[in-house]
């Protein structure tokens, strides 16, 4: 027994070492796979990226089927982490819904036909669709997607929240003509940043969780010569921030960069970095130095191009054939995939890892506000502001009637840490 002490030993310290290689040192995988399905063969090319999001990257394809997912990494970075693929095959459709050892549920139901690929929500019209998740029910398999949302309203300064169906720790930030209306699962919180009405919100933005609004000077709410700096998980902590000259009411915002606000005040001709962190305005911009453009590089380009028409910094993705497209209106992107909508209101995931293969997620009536939280999106269509998360389905959120007459930076939203 002792001489096998130190055996036993030494094999803990190894087990141990190598659970700790695996945990904390490996950054990677690739491995291909098969699984056999009702006479199909599926070939599962599955990939690890501790760098781009700690994410699983599984394309599934089987006799010109192509399917594309995006898993969190519950899995202790293991490899083959598909265990069983649920298929379900019709008139030329095939929807598959993959199942692995893990409990967590971050994916749902995808469906190929005739090249192009669906999310649940795009087809979950579909008899078919709903035949299939008949038989994931029967198995005690279970999506928010799949059941109803929650309207349980909670009234507010405009419109009514339904406060359940927004995200842990997201909040919706939604602009009030003499404030800011800060909403999530725990309820409602108004801050009044104006004493008058501001119909056109063109001046504020939420970076990060700090929402920045001009304080205007008078009742005619146009000039401003500073900006409060509002923090939307502690609404009484305020900070002001001074600029160098008046701005005038003829002022919009080029885009963030950094935690770094871009004005450009086109009656000055003056381009203006507000920078969060410092709490400081400099001048970037103006007609001896002309302005300062990022579209994933920094140019510097004639103000007086951006004081005509209206530039805001987006980074160029023409080089991505499914993002160049003329239709698509606009991308967001993260550490793993692009979402991108049309100018038919048609919304889609392109995954980084296959960016031949474009999921249609969803469609709706002229979207507007778009704004894409990690892997959420939020938008507004009609007189409702939604979220959509690809296991949670679409989600109505504020019911505003404003809505349908002022559409204008209306709402942004912050997603913090989810609490333990």
């Amino acid at each position: 027994m002792r001489r096998a002490l130190p055996i036993i030993v030494l094999l803990l310290i190894l087990f141990l070492a190598e659970e700790w290689v695996v945990t904390f040192i490996k950054q990677e995988h690739a491995v291909t796979y098969e699984y056999v399905e009702n006479g199909r063969t599926y070939q599962i090319d599955e990939k690890y990226r501790k760098k781009e999001g700690d994410n699983y990257y599984l394309d599934i394809t089987t006799d010109g089927f192509h399917f594309s997912y995006i898993i969190p990494n519950d899995f202790r970075k293991n490899k083959e982490i598909v265990k069983e693929l649920a298929t379900y095959e019709k008139e030329g459709t095939l929807c598959i819904f993959p199942i692995f050892d893990s409990e967590t549920i971050s994916y749902d139901i995808e469906c190929s036909s005739n090249g192009s690929l669906f999310g649940y929500e795009a087809r979950k019209q579909e008899p078919m669709v709903q035949e299939f998740i008949g038989q994931l029910k029967e198995r005690n398999i279970q999506l928010p997607s799949w059941e109803e949302e929650s309207l349980e309203p909670v009234e507010g300064p405009q419109g009514v929240a339904y406060t359940k169906n927004i995200p842990e720790g997201a909040s919706v930030v939604m602009w009030t003509y003499q404030g800011i209306d800060i909403i999530n699962q725990k309820g409602r919180t108004f801050q009044r940043t104006t004493d008058w009405d501001k119909y056109d919100n063109n001046q504020g933005i939420l970076v990060n969780q700090y929402y920045v609004q001009p304080l205007y000077h008078s009742d005619r709410v146009f000039d401003f010569s500073e900006a409060q700096i509002i923090n939307i998980e502690n609404p009484n902590d305020i900070k002001t921030v001074s600029f160098p000259d008046i701005v005038s009411q003829n002022t919009y915002i080029n885009g963030v960069v950094e935690d770094k606000i871009y004005y450009l005040d086109k009656d000055k001709v003056v381009q203006y970095e507000l920078n969060l962190e410092s709490k400081k305005v400099r001048v970037v911009g103006n007609t001896s130095i002309n302005a300062q453009f990022y579209n994933g590089k920094w140019d510097t380009v004639n103000i007086y191009d951006m004081v005509h028409t209206e530039m805001h910094f987006q980074k160029d993705f023409s080089s991505i054939p499914a993002l160049g497209n003329e239709e698509v209106v606009e991308v967001f992107e993260n550490s793993h995939c692009y979402y991108y909508y049309t100018r038919g209101g048609a919304f889609y995931r392109l995954s980084k890892e296959t960016p031949e293969v474009p999921m249609y997620l969803f469609q709706t009536n002229d979207p507007s506000n778009v704004r894409v939280e990690n892997d959420t999106i939020y938008y507004i269509s009609g007189d409702s502001a939604y979220c959509y998360r690809e296991a949670y389905g679409n989600r109505k959120i504020i019911t505003n009637n404003e809505f349908l007459y002022n559409k204008l930076n209306r709402i942004y939203v912050y997603e913090g840490e989810k609490e333990a």
